[in-house]
């Protein structure tokens, strides 16, 4: 199968990145968790990937070919240790009750030195910090009066609002090395906080200049990086560190 106008045509943004990230890569055997309604599990199995798919609703999924099983990412993952060379979660960490857990589970089933592609919305940009400072809430996430009663709805409530730092500090406790950070877009409304953002800069630089800590100048000129400051929504690609299972 090759791909056609159409395929694309049905992609997200972000997904365009992923494709991008992953069509140069050796193939191997791929987990899109979740795969929402199948399009990047399409394209990227029309270019050779081995696609499995998982979804909490796999009755939204629409590609004929693959096949979607039914899948809770907050429980134990139902697929053998070090299987997947390469595992996307796109837009879904902020919906879970447990990041470590998954994190872990995506180590357990990753092959050595396979690859994890993970996108969220970005929390820390410069916009989100400012509606939080003044508002007491974050943007993507509902506020308290707008979350839903009914107990089938909360599945479909943003409502763990993970940062970056959070998903790197995740990463880091179980053996991962983030490789590439990037942003999705850059709205340019976001330049009305140019102000904001130097002042954060500014004091992150004299901060570090007086430290000796490198792990953490190297983690605070990330936090200060145009992706994470600026971005809309952040793609974190990590690598599994070959080791015992943590």
């Amino acid at each position: 199968m090759a791909l056609v106008k159409s395929d694309l045509e049905k992609l997200k943004h972000i997904h365009r990145i992923v494709l991008n990230l992953l069509k140069e890569k050796e193939l191997g055997i791929l987990l899109d968790a979740p795969a929402g309604n199948g399009a990047l599990a399409n394209c990227l199995s029309k270019i050779g990937f081995q696609v499995h798919c998982c979804d909490l609703y796999p009755e939204n999924f629409q590609v004929p070919h693959l096949t979607c099983q039914r899948v809770d990412l907050n429980r134990k993952l139902p697929y053998p240790d070090d299987y997947f060379r390469y595992i996307i979660c796109l837009e879904s960490i902020q919906y879970l009750e447990n990041l470590y857990h998954l994190i872990r589970e995506f180590y357990r089933i990753l092959k050595k030195e396979g690859m994890l592609i993970i996108a969220l919305p970005n929390v820390l940009n410069i916009q989100s910090r400012f509606r939080f400072l003044i508002r007491g809430d974050r943007r993507f996430f509902k506020p308290r009066s707008q979350l839903p009663t009914a107990a089938a709805e909360w599945a479909k409530v943003t409502i763990n609002p993970v940062s970056f730092r959070e998903v790197e500090l995740a990463l880091e406790r179980y053996k991962y090395s983030i490789t590439t950070i990037l942003a999705t877009k850059i709205e340019p409304k976001i330049y009305l906080y140019f102000p904001l953002i130097w002042f954060i800069r500014i004091f992150t630089w004299i901060d570090n200049f007086f430290s000796t800590d490198k792990r953490k100048k190297l983690f605070y000129q990330t936090l200060i990086s145009k992706e994470v400051l600026l971005g809309e929504k952040l793609i974190i690609v990590a690598q599994k560190i070959f080791g015992s299972f943590p």
